[in-house]
């Protein structure tokens, strides 16, 4: 990412309610059902809707299905039936390509769902990584040591605990 992407993310970064939260919300499931739709000008707009907290958290919990409605109960991985595993997967590889567009001081929030997904995975220390990374691309960022503050305490993804649940990479779905 240079000082155009920067400039552009910004400009992308929502600032409305609730127009904004849905458009969000349907450019990520337009790319986490497509990733090949991915363009730039979308992953500016993804990684400015990104930056905005609310927005975030809602993206996040968009990327596993029939999660509860209850965002505590997404973020510790707390699902009632089986993650579709091959779209969690879409979903880190799609904030990869963010993070590809976007310049040091705006990957923080990419970082952190890089990380919270791979908690969900059952990969404790690589979450870890990412949550550090976060923290050194926005000192502070709240999600981040949050994040940070689970695996350090040992706490596991309820999902990666349960054996029917968990994720496999030979059993994606």
């Amino acid at each position: 990412g240079d000082e155009t992407a920067r400039e552009a993310i910004t400009a992308h970064k929502p600032d409305g309610w609730p127009e904004d939260l849905e458009a969000s919300r349907v450019a990520w499931a337009k790319v986490l059902d497509d990733p090949k739709s991915l363009t730039t000008q979308t992953a500016h707009q993804l990684a400015g809707a990104l930056q905005h907290p609310t927005i975030r958290d809602y993206m996040m919990g968009d990327i596993v299905p029939h999660a509860p409605e209850q965002f505590t109960s997404v973020m510790l991985g707390v699902f009632l039936t089986r993650p579709d595993w091959a779209r969690v997967d879409t979903a880190q590889e799609v904030a990869f390509e963010l993070m590809k567009a976007t310049p040091e001081g705006q990957r923080a929030p990419m970082l952190c769902l890089i990380g919270w997904l791979e908690w969900l995975k059952g990969q404790s220390s690589f979450a870890a990584r990412y949550f550090k990374l976060a923290l050194e691309d926005t000192a502070g960022y709240r999600l981040a040591e949050l994040l940070g503050e689970l695996v350090n305490r040992g706490l596991l993804a309820d999902c990666s605990r349960d054996p029917k649940k968990a994720y496999d990479r030979r059993l994606k779905r």
